[in-house]
């Protein structure tokens, strides 16, 4: 390391070099537990912003394990409304965070400066705010300290006010209906306030539910009411006078301070200022789209898929289309090998080829042809009967998949879908889907396949969102039979035996398992599917992440339903 200067204050640590890279150009900002700096990145020649902690801060308890906290919540979120973190080191004994540098101002000085926002720019600000929360709450992380002062506004991908979430070092994972571990309690003594007191939710204050998504968006819901309003909801000096109105007293209507707000639009902010959690909204994402009408910009929570991801699905499509293409041309030369033994081929005019002879499972997308409501039935055996042979799954893993469609599309797409599905499988919905009731699963697989059919481009990706929606299910199960906490190698372990919970049919089988990566075998006898071969990239994936993986990876190396001889996924994580 090169210190060109030492210094006791932030100020005089201008023109320091770190680490041989990073040199100190400008203080930003300066606080009881470090300073932010505008740092030259003499190796890559960009600006940059670093944060470091004063040493006066390592001797208090906890400081560096917080400070450790925060640059791995924002590095593991990796999201364009997300402040991005490019480096950590130590100088000297002080640990320093790199940041992206923002070119902007703080919410906070836009409120200071101009009052209360027009309603179109304030929803803009607040749907981008939540588009970032929704993807943190999707990585189990909790900002807790969510303050105009840290939603920095930059221009980006055309805008103006585009959010940037900062400073997450108050963050903590989100484990619903556990305890607080010893760890967690370390970083958060005992009547010690996480975050600012005028937009901590009143289960905060009261010493509760630290580690829910409900309080992220009560902080949202003041943002918001302050941006409509030019006014907290409750102000004042005492702090203890300050939580005895957060907690016990209803807010000013909105339309009071401002009667020419939309009606709609101040129900929506005052729901999230709800005493109770749950009388706010569930998630982040349905705060946002209730904000549309009204200027919000609302961005699907999902990143587009990466461009190894979208390889690996292009390259099924095309062995998909491939194999269709194969049975067609298998079809033609049966068709004219038939009639050239009959003798007659000369003399008789040429058929027109048939459709292609489908697989024991077709790799197709497209459900099964709908057949009329009063047809009538050939079979003998009824359909308790028919239910009772084939391939199920538990009822729990389908009810995500619902909720995932209604919330992303709206119920009409999910009416539709419904509509489009065929007749076995819109009667096997018609009864009604709960938790731990048994489906059959040639019912997931096509109400999948029509969700990528109907409201996605028929390219798989949105199967695979099915089925990160699907581990939802998985995981409240698994939770149930394996509630004990324990590394992911561990629990994948464990997969293959508590597949055939999840599915009765199909299941997983180990075949390598090691610290940070494993492969697994999908047994489907009863015949392969693509579609839920492809959803289980989506449900490994979740699942490995809900219980403790970062940066999973998960492969499909080969698949029967494209003629291949097993079904394979290599999986990997940190």
């Amino acid at each position: 390391m090169t210190t060109k200067r030492r210094s006791s204050t932030a100020a005089d640590g201008l023109g320091t070099v770190l680490n041989d890279r990073y040199q100190l150009v400008r203080l930003l900002g300066d606080g009881g537990m470090g300073a932010v700096y505008k740092a030259a990145d003499l190796v890559l020649r960009r600006f940059v912003a670093i944060k470091m902690l004063h040493t006066s801060a390592l001797e208090r308890r906890n400081a560096v394990a917080r400070f450790e906290r925060e640059a791995r919540a924002s590095a593991a979120i990796g999201h364009p409304n997300i402040v991005d973190v490019l480096d950590f080191g130590r100088a000297d004994g002080r640990p320093f965070l790199v940041m992206e540098y923002l070119r902007g101002q703080p919410l906070s000085r836009l409120i200071a400066q101009g009052g209360p926002l027009s309603v179109e720019r304030a929803c803009r600000i607040a749907t981008h705010t939540l588009t970032g929360l929704a993807v943190a709450h999707a990585h189990n992380i909790i900002h807790r300290d969510l303050k105009p002062a840290n939603l920095m506004l930059v221009s980006h991908l055309g805008e103006h006010d585009f959010v940037k979430i900062c400073d997450f070092g108050f963050a903590a994972m989100l484990i619903p209906d556990e305890p607080l571990g010893e760890r967690e309690r370390s970083l958060t003594p005992a009547r010690t306030l996480v975050g600012t007191p005028a937009y901590a939710a009143p289960e905060r204050l009261r010493g509760k539910g630290s580690r829910f998504p409900t309080a992220d968006i009560y902080s949202v819901g003041v943002v918001l009411y302050e941006m409509l309003s030019g006014r907290r909801p409750f102000e004042a000096a005492a702090f203890a006078k300050l939580s005895r109105m957060v907690v016990r007293e209803v807010p000013k209507h909105l339309l009071e301070l401002r009667p020419n707000l939309p009606p709609k639009l101040a129900e929506a902010v005052h729901r999230a200022l709800a005493k109770s959690p749950e009388d706010r909204w569930s998630s982040a994402e349905e705060f946002a789209a209730d904000l549309v009408p009204f200027g919000g910009r609302f961005v699907p929570v999902e990143d587009p898929p990466s461009d190894t991801f979208s390889i690996d699905l292009q390259t099924i499509q095309a062995r998909q289309t491939n194999r269709l293409q194969a049975l067609r041309e298998e079809d033609a030369e049966a068709i004219l090998s038939n009639e050239s033994l009959s003798g007659d081929a000369p003399t008789r005019e040429k058929k027109p080829p048939a459709p292609p002879k489908a697989p024991a499972s077709p790799p197709t997308m497209a459900p099964a042809p709908r057949t009329s409501e009063s047809a009538p039935k050939t079979s003998t055996v009824t359909r308790e009967e028919e239910q009772g042979n084939a391939p199920s799954t538990d009822g729990s893993m389908i009810i995500p998949t619902l909720r995932f469609v209604a919330n992303r599309f709206g119920e009409r797409a999910l009416t539709a879908v419904l509509d489009e599905l065929d007749q076995q499988s819109r009667l096997d919905f018609d009864d009604g889907i709960s938790a731990g009731s048994s489906v059959r699963l040639a019912s997931l697989v096509d109400l999948i396949a029509t969700v990528d059919r109907v409201l996605g481009n028929d390219d798989l990706h949105l199967v695979v969102q099915c089925g990160r929606a699907m581990a939802e299910g998985a995981a409240n199960i698994a939770r149930t039979a394996v509630p004990e906490e324990g590394p992911v190698t561990h629990l994948l372990k464990r997969l293959p035996s508590f597949s055939r919970r999840l599915f009765r049919g199909p299941h997983l089988s180990a075949s390598r398992i090691g610290d940070g990566f494993g492969r697994l075998e999908l047994i489907d006898e009863d015949g392969p599917s693509l579609v839920l071969h492809v959803a289980m990239l989506g449900l490994l994936e979740r699942y490995l992440e809900e219980f403790g993986g970062h940066e999973v990876e998960v492969t499909m190396l080969s698949s029967r339903a494209l003629g291949d001889a097993r079904t394979l996924y290599e999986i990997s994580w940190l």
